[in-house]
C-alpha cells in the first residue's frame, strides 16, 4: 500500500491518490506503514477535513482513522469513544470462547494437573496433558488454542497467552490493531507482565515504558526462560557479551540472564543508549537486533536519506521486519494506554 501510494504520488495520479488517502487505515490497521504513511504524506492529508462524526458508521472512522493514522494525540474525537460498531464479530467471539475455556479447565482434572504443572515451570508436562485432553475429548487444534490461552491467564504464564491467542487470531483473520479490538482480547495480545517493575526500571532510566514492552514482545513473547539460536537469553534477549557489559554499569558481580529484573533492566538500558545514539525507536530497533556496529555499516551502504528505501535495501531480511514489528507493537502499546486505558 506504502509503495504504490508513492508510484501514485511520483506518477501525478492526484485523484486516485488522494482517494486512497482517505481510505487506506481499512486495508492496514495495526501496520507499521500507516503512521508512514501519515507523515509522508502529510501535506496531502492536512488539505482534507476530517469527518465531523467519525463515530456515526464505519465509513466515515476508516476515513477518520486513515487521516490522523490513529495517533492519539491526532485522534480527539474518537478517544474515549465506543467503537464496538467497527469491530468484528469474530473478536468479541473469540474473547468469549476463552473465557469459556476457564470453566472447561476447572471442571477437568486432566487440565487441573496441567495448570499446576505450569505453576511450577514445568510446561513440557502441561503442554502433554492439554494434548492428551485434546484427543481424550476429540476436540479440536482451535478449541485446545483456547485452552492453551486460558492456563497462560490462569497461571502467569503470559507466552501462552500471547502466542495461542495470536493463533486464533490469525486463523480467524482478525485485525491486532488494538483500536479495532475488545480491550480484553487486545490486552490478551499486549499484555504488560512485571508491570510494577518496568514502571519503575522505566522512570528510573528515563525511557517509555511502551518501548520496553515493544521489545519484549517481540524478542521473546514474555518467556522468561527463552534462548535463541545465538544464545541470547531472557525476557530481553540480552547476548552474554552485551549483559557482562552492561553489568558493569550496575555494579553486578553476579546476575542471571534469566532474571526478569536483571533481562529487563539490562535490555532497557541498552535500549536507552542505542535510542540516545540513532535518535529514534526505528534506527535503535535495528541496532537491537542486528548490532550497533552492523546498523553503522548497513547505514553507510545502503542509507541516502530515504529511511524506508533504506529498510528495503538491509542485506538481512530479519532486522527489516523486525524493525517494523517493533514499531507496531510500540504503536499498540501507545494505543492500549489511550484507547483502552490499559
Amino acid at each position: 500500500m506504502y509503495w504504490y501510494l508513492r508510484f501514485l504520488k511520483k506518477n501525478g495520479r492526484t485523484e486516485e491518490l488522494n482517494s486512497w488517502l482517505k481510505s487506506y487505515y481499512k486495508f492496514i490497521p495495526g501496520s507499521y506503514y500507516t503512521r508512514v504513511i501519515r507523515e509522508e504524506f502529510q501535506e496531502e492529508i492536512s488539505a482534507f477535513p476530517l469527518p465531523s462524526n467519525p463515530t456515526s458508521n464505519k465509513d466515515n472512522l476508516f476515513e477518520y482513522l486513515s487521516l490522523t493514522a490513529g495517533i492519539p494525540e491526532l485522534s480527539g474525537k474518537i478517544l474515549g469513544k465506543d467503537l464496538d460498531f467497527a469491530i468484528q464479530s469474530a473478536a468479541f467471539q473469540l474473547d468469549g470462547k476463552i473465557d469459556s475455556a476457564h470453566s472447561k479447565i476447572k471442571g477437568n482434572k486432566i487440565l487441573q494437573s496441567a495448570k499446576e504443572y505450569l505453576e511450577v515451570g514445568e510446561m513440557g508436562y502441561a503442554l502433554s496433558l492439554v494434548q492428551k485432553y485434546k484427543f481424550q475429548q476429540g476436540i479440536g487444534e482451535n478449541e485446545k488454542d483456547e485452552i492453551l490461552a486460558a492456563l497462560g491467564e490462569q497461571t502467569g504464564t503470559t507466552y501462552l497467552t500471547v502466542f495461542h491467542t495470536r493463533a486464533l487470531m490469525k486463523k480467524e483473520k482478525i485485525s491486532d490493531d488494538v483500536i479495532l479490538l475488545p480491550s480484553k482480547l487486545a490486552a490478551r495480545i499486549y499484555p504488560r507482565p512485571h508491570r510494577g517493575l518496568v514502571t519503575s526500571i522505566s522512570q528510573k532510566l528515563g525511557i517509555e515504558e511502551d518501548i520496553i514492552y515493544a521489545i519484549m514482545r517481540q524478542e521473546s513473547f514474555f518467556k522468561e526462560n527463552a534462548v535463541s539460536v545465538s544464545n541470547a537469553r531472557g525476557l530481553m534477549q540480552i547476548m552474554g557479551p552485551t549483559g557482562k557489559e552492561i553489568a558493569k554499569g550496575m555494579n553486578l558481580n553476579s546476575y542471571s540472564l534469566f532474571d526478569p529484573e536483571v533481562s529487563i533492566e539490562m535490555g532497557a538500558r541498552f535500549l536507552r543508549y542505542l535510542v540516545a545514539s540513532h535518535g529514534n525507536l526505528q534506527w535503535a530497533s535495528i541496532a537491537y537486533n542486528g548490532g550497533p556496529g552492523n546498523l553503522r555499516k548497513w547505514k553507510r551502504n545502503h542509507y541516502r536519506g530515504d529511511f524506508n528505501h533504506f529498510l528495503e535495501e538491509l542485506p538481512l531480511k530479519e532486522p527489516r521486519d523486525y524493525c517494523r514489528i517493533v514499531s507496531s507493537n510500540y504503536y499498540n502499546y501507545q494505543n492500549l494506554r489511550k484507547y483502552k486505558r490499559l
